[in-house]
């Protein structure tokens, strides 16, 4: 399945536009040339290897802030015309291979859910926990998301909101669209934090939980919408 230019164009606006506005613009340059060239070709994309191959491949700050992951979500979940400008159309000698589109037209909405800001800061937290288990125990990512599974049907969830916790278990994706009543998201994360437990012990699990919550509280919505509300 080929990537299309839209979708390649919405790939360079996200990272464009979750980069710090002060990076330099050779910085910025490498790191599309990276998403280009190694992530290019891919149907869907996975940023937190994005994120991991900046990091490898540059030393500078802009890759090794700690709510990267946080920031690009927050891009992509906003409406299309709403993320900002494709870098190609800005910055000298690109030459990326699928091309730059002047007005973009919106991906299909299979592929792009917009988030209200309670959802957008819930689903945030839920993929920075995530995150944190790939990232220091990448060999219990599965389980983590197998025991969302087996456990889905037994939190008493409204049906929208199980298969959409189910769907996210089972793709591996990094961002979850879930939406449910505040009690519903409160019994996810708490579900969570059981499994963590028993995985890591309570004092480990209490460290993954408060970091997460520390990214998901730069978020600008979090503002309105504190993630320690879902704990």
């Amino acid at each position: 399945m080929s990537v299309s230019d839209t979708e390649k164009s919405l790939r360079r606006r996200i990272l464009f536009n979750s980069l710090d506005k002060g990076t330099p613009i050779e910085v910025v340059q490498s790191a599309i040339d990276l998403l280009e060239n190694e992530f290019g070709a891919q149907p869907e994309i996975r940023y937190t290897q994005l994120i991991k191959r900046l990091r490898e491949s540059f030393e500078h700050p802009a890759f090794r802030s700690g709510n990267l992951l946080g920031r690009i979500m927050m891009v992509r979940n906003k409406p299309a015309d709403q993320i900002g400008p494709d870098p190609a159309s800005s910055l000298p000698q690109t030459n990326h291979s699928g091309g730059s589109t002047a007005n973009p037209a919106s991906p299909s909405p299979q592929r792009r859910v917009i988030l209200s800001g309670r959802d957008l800061v819930f689903n945030t937290l839920l993929g920075n926990i995530s995150a944190a288990v790939v990232k220091r125990h990448p060999e219990s990512a599965a389980a983590y998301r197998e025991h969302f599974m087996k456990e889905a049907l037994k939190m008493n969830l409204s049906r929208d909101c199980a298969a959409k916790l189910v769907s996210w278990a089972k793709s591996g994706a990094e961002m979850s669209s879930i939406s449910g009543t505040d009690e519903e998201l409160h019994k996810i994360i708490n579900t969570s934090f059981v499994w963590l437990c028993g995985k890591f012990g309570p004092v480990f699990a209490d460290k993954i939980l408060l970091h997460a919550v520390a990214l998901t509280e730069q978020l600008p919505e979090a503002f309105d919408h504190s993630p320690r509300k879902f704990l």
